[in-house]
């Protein structure tokens, strides 16, 4: 298959939409004039997406309609955003079963009804940390195998942050305690860097591999970050005074950094390589303290269920 046409209109399999970056993939999909087909759990909230629930169409993802999504029409990508991070009470079972059966299942469907192309949602985050990322790795290792049968483009996110993430996310999480006033809250000692990466940016970086990337079976890693690794220390320091300008007044909450210990295998420097990315035409457009003063803007003016959570990284 050809480059992509930017100007043609795609037909789009899209899971996770009902998730952080999922929502925003979407409402980014629809605004290019995309079709899209999205396969959602029915437990699954709709708060995100329920504007756009007329415009797309919509499969229960049950055991036995998986390919239901991809009989009407052709698929010109599977867009695989969907995951669970481990932060809900979830076995390591209940890991293997989203973050590598599940995606399994879509990649060899995907193979199966001749879909050209299949993002991957990936993590910077080394396997040995966390079950998520372990997890994750193995689903990636597949997407290596069967990669001679379709093109699997490989998209590591480095932290990404921005208006509407989730209540149990590092940034909701801190704004949360700051605004409750709760004191000391425990972090490690937040040494260990992130190329924070603010969420229009990285649906950018989705839609240039859309745009850009040429269709044809092969595997492709593309790092995306902000191009600013930054501690994590200091990124809290920029959230708090951002909070404390934007409601013009001061925090009396005190982070107790050191009062967590890092992970076993924590990432301390992510060293991404931005420029294959970059090559393609893709530039991170907002900064630190821009992406930070939108997000913390966005939370103040909505209104949050606050849902106590222990948290000193990401």
């Amino acid at each position: 298959m050809p480059k992509s046409d930017r100007n043609r209109p795609l037909h789009l399999l899209l899971t996770g939409a009902t998730g952080f970056l999922g929502s925003h993939l979407l409402a980014d999909f629809l605004r290019a004039g995309h079709r899209v087909t999205i396969l959602r759990r029915p437990t699954s909230p709709i708060t995100r997406i329920a504007r756009f629930l007329p415009d797309i169409r919509d499969v229960p993802l049950t055991p036995d309609n998986l390919s239901l999504a991809f009989r009407e029409r052709p698929v010109d990508a599977v867009v695989h955003a969907a995951g669970a991070f481990g932060r809900r009470g979830e076995t390591a079972a209940d890991l293997i079963q989203a973050n590598l059966v599940f995606p399994l299942e879509l990649l060899e469907a995907a193979i199966h009804y001749g879909v050209p192309r299949f993002l991957y949602a990936d993590t910077v985050l080394p396997p040995g940390v966390s079950p998520y990322a372990l997890s994750k790795h193995q689903m990636l290792e597949w997407g290596k195998k069967l990669s001679n049968r379709v093109g699997f483009v490989n998209l590591r996110l480095d932290q990404l942050y921005g208006p509407g993430d989730g209540e149990e996310k590092l940034v909701t999480w801190l704004l949360q305690q700051m605004e409750k006033g709760v004191s000391p809250i425990p972090m490690t000692p937040g040494a260990q860097e992130r190329d924070f990466l603010f969420i229009e940016d990285g649906v950018a970086a989705f839609r240039t591999v859309l745009n850009k990337l040429p269709a044809c079976n092969g595997f492709t890693t593309l790092d995306v970050g902000g191009g600013h690794p930054t501690s994590l220390r200091q990124f809290v320091t920029l959230l708090r005074q951002e909070f404390e300008r934007q409601r013009n007044r001061a925090v009396s909450s005190q982070f107790d950094f050191g009062a967590l210990a890092y992970r076993d295998g924590e990432l301390m420097h992510p060293n991404l390589n931005l420029e294959p990315l970059r090559q393609l035409g893709w530039t991170a457009r907002y900064d630190l303290p821009t992406g930070i003063s939108l997000t913390v803007k966005s939370y103040l003016e909505s209104s949050r269920p606050i849902v106590p959570h222990r948290m000193g990284s990401s």
